[in-house]
């Protein structure tokens, strides 16, 4: 990316420095990791204290719902075996229930789907949340745990990844992989049959595992997968066409004024309306070996779920990236009150080069930003403040409820434009403070904007931003995949 007047010349996801832990996960990672919650003083402050371990996310994990279930009840077990006399640790279907309550009365979705900040609107007495991940890397599936205080969001510890072995994992149908053709008319079949309200759909993406990445064998994906449903609606829509609608929040007008967690949604946005009869479609895929996992998503606003797993075989598909261009955007972190970010196409979009991106951001609370663009080689830069502004403090201030556009026409003189020869994924990383962080940064954080930082200070800009005195600190992550104007045209062939 280029910035002009300054164009920024603008992507991925990073590695997570896997050590795989030898014997039973409960056994050793848990143990430890409930060392680390338990401490000496846990029950110093009298009282009882209540710790949940949330549900695992069904369309995010690259292992079936019996696995996650089979991982959880183990990680339960484990806790409630070395909980103190003070702790309540609520049983799975305890913490179902209350993340059910919050999803049906809209707490979720109110919170940006962030379970810590959905907790704490509804005033769940949950006051530390074990949060776990299930991913994949080179291969092989690992697991991973860490306990959040709800209050603060300030994470208690964590265990290492655990490898999880291949016969915990396989299925029966794990190695029966298919051609993308029939997985897609497959896909699109069960689909459409289970989500029968379904008028308007609205494709978000297909991604790389859990990040936000769209490489090129991910467009593919979509393009197919799109073909398959409107083929699949024409035969099963009886006096009904399904509307295909691109993501587009209409958001520039709104800079500067009030806005809800409904102008942040693609769905709303598409329709006017929450509705049961709209969905969104997202998919993610995982490599293994000379095939992919693909898991297919359908979500309405109603919390409606409908999904579609199987094992697709790479042989016979167009010679498409599968990965990421780059390595180095990081993950998003743990936050203590609400901070969205998104873009007119979403909050994981598409661009070509030579389109222009804007992101628009909205806090529950009053708060200063302090914002950095990672580009497709992994140059960090300070975007804002910037030396642009004439009351740095100031102007970075964003208030509760109210949209901010970066950069703002109105009063930014740069923008952030893709070059002809980006390609790749990038990225915005942006923190909230509750306080003005200006006096306690680093220097090089002081003294201006759109500078590179050196890769010791991006690698730590988390930790300083988490360690500032006396405030709360929220985080959010745009990526943005930029690639060409179309995917390649489809040639996969019909094969069981």
């Amino acid at each position: 990316m280029r910035v002009a007047m300054f164009a920024l010349a603008l992507g991925t996801t990073a590695a997570r420095g896997v050590e795989a832990i030898a014997g039973d996960p409960s056994e050793a990672s848990m143990t430890a990791f409930a060392a680390q919650i338990f401490v000496t003083d846990f029950c110093a402050g009298g009282g009882r204290r209540s710790i949940g371990i949330w549900s695992f996310d069904a369309d995010r994990i690259p292992v079936s719902s019996n696995v996650a279930d089979r991982i959880y009840a183990s990680a339960l077990n484990t806790l409630v075996t070395n909980k103190p006399s003070c702790a309540d640790v609520l049983d799975g279907s305890a913490i179902r229930e209350i993340a059910e309550h919050l999803k049906r009365t809209g707490a979720f979705r109110e919170a940006g789907e962030n379970p810590l900040l959905a907790l704490e609107q509804a005033n769940r007495a949950v006051s530390i949340l074990i949060l776990g991940d299930i991913f994949a890397q080179d291969g092989a599936v690992y697991v991973s745990f860490r306990a959040v205080e709800r209050e603060r969001g300030v994470v208690l510890g964590q265990t290492k990844p655990w490898q999880l072995p291949e016969d915990y994992i396989r299925s029966a149908a794990a190695d029966a992989a298919l051609s993308l053709d029939v997985a897609l008319k497959r896909a699109a079949n069960q689909l459409v049959a289970r989500a029968g309200t379904m008028r308007v759909l609205v494709p978000l993406g297909v991604y790389f595992q859990d990040s936000d990445a769209q490489p090129p064998l991910a467009r593919y994906i979509l393009d197919g997968l799109l073909g398959a449903i409107e083929t699949e609606t024409t035969s099963l829509l009886s006096g009904s066409t399904l509307r295909v609608i691109a993501p587009e929040l209409r958001l520039a007008a709104k800079t500067g004024a009030i806005t809800t967690i409904d102008d942040f949604d693609p769905l709303v946005a598409a329709t006017g309306k929450i509705g049961e009869s709209a969905f969104e479609l997202t998919g993610r895929y995982w490599q293994v070996g000379e095939a992919i996992d693909l898991k297919i998503t359908l979500r309405s606003q109603t919390n409606q779920m409908v999904s579609w797993q199987g094992r697709v075989r790479l042989a016979g598909l167009p010679d498409l990236a599968a990965t990421p261009v780059s390595n180095t955007l990081g993950t998003q972190g743990e936050s203590a009150f609400l901070l969205q970010m998104t873009s007119p196409r979403g909050a994981a979009p598409y661009y070509r080069p030579g389109e222009a991106l804007t992101v628009f951001l909205r806090s529950d609370r009053d708060a200063w930003l302090s914002c950095f663009y990672v580009d497709a080689a992994g140059a960090v830069m300070m975007v804002l403040p910037n030396p642009f502004q004439s009351d740095r403090s100031a102007e970075s201030r964003i208030a509760a409820d109210v949209l901010r556009a970066l950069p703002d026409a109105r009063r930014d003189p740069f923008e952030f434009r893709f070059t002809a020869n980006t390609y790749g994924e990038e990225a915005l990383r942006c923190f909230a403070t509750t306080g003005d962080p200006g006096p306690y940064l680093p220097e090089p954080l002081k003294s201006g904007g759109f500078t590179p930082l050196t890769a010791d200070l991006a690698r730590r800009l988390g930790a300083l931003f988490r360690s500032l005195p006396d405030m709360l600190v929220a985080e959010a992550l745009l990526t943005v995949t930029v690639g060409p104007d179309d995917p390649p045209a489809q040639t996969d062939k019909e094969g069981s």
